[in-house]
């Protein structure tokens, strides 16, 4: 993310933020954020009027980045998330450069947890799922919007839509609100951070191998050949049925065979959207159930051992047990 900071060293008053999020549906509106954020749905007309003051720069040009760079479309409104920021750094009697790195290091932290939250949505659902713009700002006496730091992110998209169904809305609000950074076991972690990575290569090649990488950190002990290891291991813990499993197994094996093609000879005319896509959900719904199951990597591995085909909610319940 790119960033350009501008701080004005006059005491804020009611401090407010305004975050832009790109690639979301109206799904978005039932998901928790934290720091009392409330999801909006506002007209494109008043988001573009409000970046181009914060920007300085013409509603044209901003209107020009809402459909590509900040992955609006071209509806009529976009979602984005506000709020009104009470506890913010106060100047007191200190001096400006200390108010400024205090307000700095506040609005850091706050835009970090916003990121977080985005970042665990990305493994509820399909979608590049992001904030595409913020800004914090106070008014004047005469009510006029003032400037007190903005990010701007112009990192290339995808044109993958975050939904989540009805049914999913409590389960994925429980899973991103009680998930602490970092992870409690370092091989979830980076997997998550791997996982992440397939987002910001905008290159299929490098998002697919990324994906691989993940699913070898969660499932792979190095004692047996890997292309089968992985695709055993996937098939066990996320099949509900035999039937499930072997299908995710002959997936898996598949997907392996690719990648091995592409990291051997460089060639990836058989690499394909849907197979990116494919590996991308087994490695979303792997690491967000594991995350949950909260197993260190040798339990994970020696349960695996053990059990046969549909093994999840067996899998699952050893996890809350050996939780509790």
């Amino acid at each position: 993310m790119k960033s350009k900071i501008m701080s004005n060293f006059e005491i804020p008053q009611n401090v407010s933020y305004f975050g832009l999020l790109g690639n979301v549906n109206y799904s978005i509106q039932f998901i928790e954020f934290p720091n009392n954020l409330k999801v909006e749905q506002r007209a494109k007309s008043r988001i573009v009027e409000l970046i181009a003051e914060m920007t300085d720069q013409s509603t044209f040009e901003i209107e020009g980045r809402f459909e590509t760079i900040y992955g609006c479309g071209d509806r009529k409104s976009a979602y984005c998330i506000t709020t009104q920021l009470m506890d913010a750094p106060k100047q007191d009697n200190e001096s400006s450069v200390s108010y400024f790195l205090k307000t700095h290091e506040y609005q850091s932290s706050f835009i970090e947890k916003i990121e977080q939250r985005i970042n665990l949505l990305r493994l509820c659902s399909k979608g590049d799922i992001r904030l595409s713009f913020s800004c914090f700002y106070t008014y004047d006496d005469q009510g006029k919007r003032e400037l007190d730091a903005l990010h701007d992110n112009f990192n290339e998209l995808r044109n993958w839509k975050f939904h989540v169904s009805p049914t999913e809305i409590d389960n994925f609000n429980d899973f991103i609100s009680t998930t602490r950074f970092p992870l409690s076991h370092e091989y979830l972690q980076l997997a998550f951070e791997t996982f992440l990575l397939s987002y910001e290569a905008h290159d299929d090649r490098l998002s697919f191998l990324a994906l691989m990488i993940a699913m070898e950190t969660l499932f792979n002990d190095g004692n047996q050949e890997l292309r089968y290891r992985l695709a055993r291991g996937a098939a066990v813990f996320l099949g509900k049925s035999s039937r499930e499993s072997h299908q995710i197994f002959n997936d898996i094996r598949k997907l392996y065979d690719k990648r091995s093609t592409l990291v051997h000879t460089g060639d990836s005319k058989k690499l394909s959207t849907s197979d990116l896509l494919l590996l991308q959900n087994y490695v979303r719904n792997s690491l967000r159930l594991l995350i949950q199951c909260n197993l260190p990597k040798k339990d994970l591995i020696n349960r695996l051992t053990v059990e046969g085909f549909g093994a999840l909610n067996r899998i699952k319940k050893f996890g809350t047990k050996k939780q509790g």
